[in-house]
């Protein structure tokens, strides 16, 4: 089957600058592939920056990365059961991984999820998204990425509102998964709980255009209509910081 294609200018970055990071995509899909090991990758027309591993289900299950285990585990089980307990008897997983260096258009992106889509119209069962704590069946992932709200970039990444890690008068938003597109993830600290719709419908539209390619630069403010100054954004973090396994900005909220 085919996979719908969008307009190119879906998967232009019209913001874009260099940024010298690296764009880090990572999935798993879930299925029985078959006895033939001809080179999926080929077959897939996966980026060339972007390999992909075929194992045994049964031999990741101990791996301490593994998809379907942990606190990922308990995600999937509240949010998409029937699709985990397909994945959890599948015979063989597929890890589609790599980085791509600064890109200034999102091809790889495209180009890696339409060879998911194809997997999954062939038979798979599930895929899995870590980045954004995503478990999808076919029609949840063609829903999510290929139609209707999914043309939007932001459905790529997972906006999060928790206690404020210093203060938890105050309320936390912030996000997962901008690595995909090689971009520090967003933290927005000391947000007042009578704020929390603006600031995550803010960051939601910071989202999109990091993904288009725009950056922040220390020190930068950001005017936002209603509040009494502007948010000064400070760049923080390392890719090994567990709230994002990624570097962010802290956007502080005014007042």
């Amino acid at each position: 089957m085919s996979t719908p294609s969008r307009p190119d200018e879906h998967w232009q970055r019209p913001y874009w600058h260099a940024s010298g990071e690296n764009a880090m995509l990572l999935f798993f899909v879930f299925g029985d592939f078959g006895g033939d090991r001809q080179p999926l990758a080929d077959l897939l027309a996966l980026p060339a920056d972007i390999k992909l591993k075929r194992y045994a289900h049964a031999a990741l299950k101990s791996w301490d990365g593994y998809p379907l285990a942990g606190s990922l585990g308990e995600v999937f089980e509240d949010e998409a059961p029937r699709a985990l307990a397909a994945a959890r008897e599948a015979p063989e997983v597929l890890r589609l991984a790599g980085t791509v260096n600064d890109p200034s258009d999102l091809h790889y992106l495209r180009d890696t999820l339409n060879a998911i889509t194809r997997l999954l119209d062939a038979g798979a069962v599930a895929a899995v998204d870590p980045q954004a704590a995503g478990l999808f069946d076919r029609r949840a992932w063609r829903q999510r990425f290929l139609g209707g709200a999914g043309d939007s970039l932001r459905q790529h990444v997972l906006v999060l509102c928790d206690d404020d890690p210093e203060d938890a008068r105050f309320r936390w938003i912030h996000t997962r998964g901008m690595r995909k597109f090689a971009r520090r993830d967003l933290s927005l600290v000391r947000v007042p709980a009578a704020e929390v719709n603006r600031a995550g419908a803010l960051c939601q539209q910071l989202v999109d255009m990091l993904a288009l390619g725009g950056l922040f630069a220390e020190g930068q403010q950001l005017p936002v209509d209603g509040l009494p100054g502007p948010l000064t954004a400070h760049l923080a973090g390392d890719p090994d910081d567990p709230r994002f396994y990624n570097t962010h900005v802290e956007l502080s909220w005014p007042g």
